[in-house]
């Protein structure tokens, strides 16, 4: 069993329950889940879709055989998201919208393998493996050229933070990001929705030695550091450096008037056995 040096979790809200967020620890894998932050409008069982989709997820990775292999984790996690729909799936499938999905970095104790798929990050031995996608990149610069535009027209910048009018800009194209969901080509990216395929090579795959010391992490840490300590002052220094996220740490959301951060964050540290 691996050696956990580090545990930590926190959603935006300040509220457990709202967290999109999940850490998973058992005798045969160690997990950070990263439900995506919802789109639609719709609630499964009084959650919003990307609470329920990481729910879902860490209830199924209590169910993996350890000797499974990254292709087949996968396919029974996304079944795991898929069952989760019940009565709406025919609706999600038919609106991208309104779907729910989750990016997973997954550690496997029998394989020594850390396998990531979506924009979960990782360090081993102190070397960071960002896996951020090209169409968040684009929406997120999009954003801040709204934002800095609005400001140059003379909008108050603490006006944004009840009214993110840079998100509102780019919601219709983060409407209709999950056409791009595990495919192939410049603009797709990877996720677990419980509906589309994932594209099993783009797995990324780490293989690892007994006594190497790594980190998961989803990207609620926008500079992720070899200690929690750090990489919770380098997220202070962001928050109040650049709270709504279109300087610095370019996102496509910032700070939400009540909230503590930009995203939730979930920070897993262990060496391997």
């Amino acid at each position: 069993m691996p050696q956990v040096l580090e545990s930590f979790i926190l959603g935006k809200t300040g509220n457990a329950a709202e967290c999109e967020d999940g850490i998973f620890v058992n005798g045969n894998f160690l997990a950070v889940v990263d439900g995506v932050t919802s789109k639609g409008k719709h609630l499964f069982n009084g959650m919003k879709s990307g609470c329920a989709a990481k729910n879902a997820v860490l209830g199924a990775l209590e169910t993996l055989e350890a000797s499974v292999s990254s292709a087949a984790s996968l396919d029974l996690l996304n079944d795991a998201i898929m069952g989760a729909y019940g009565d709406f799936l025919e609706i999600a499938r038919a609106d991208v919208g309104e779907r729910m999905a989750v990016c997973i970095a997954l550690y496997s104790v029998k394989r020594r393998e850390l396998w990531c798929f979506g924009d979960c990050q990782c360090m081993i031995n102190g070397e960071l493996h960002r896996h951020e996608k090209e169409f968040d990149a684009i929406v997120s610069a999009v954003r801040a050229l709204a934002i800095e535009t609005a400001l140059a027209g003379g909008a108050d910048e603490k006006s944004l933070f009840d009214r993110d009018i840079g998100r509102e800009f780019i919601m219709p194209l983060l409407e209709k990001e999950a056409i791009f969901v595990n495919r192939p080509g410049r603009f797709g990216f990877d996720m677990l929705d419980g509906i589309s395929c994932p594209l099993y090579e783009r797995i990324k795959t780490y293989r690892l030695s007994p006594g190497d010391e790594v980190i998961l992490a989803s990207d609620g840490y926008p500079e992720l550091c070899r200690t929690l300590e750090q990489s919770e002052a380098q997220l202070e220094r962001v928050l109040k450096e650049d709270p709504l996220c279109y300087i610095e740490n370019i996102s496509t959301k910032g700070v939400k008037s009540g909230n503590i951060s930009f995203d939730d964050r979930s920070y897993l540290k262990f060496i391997v056995d």
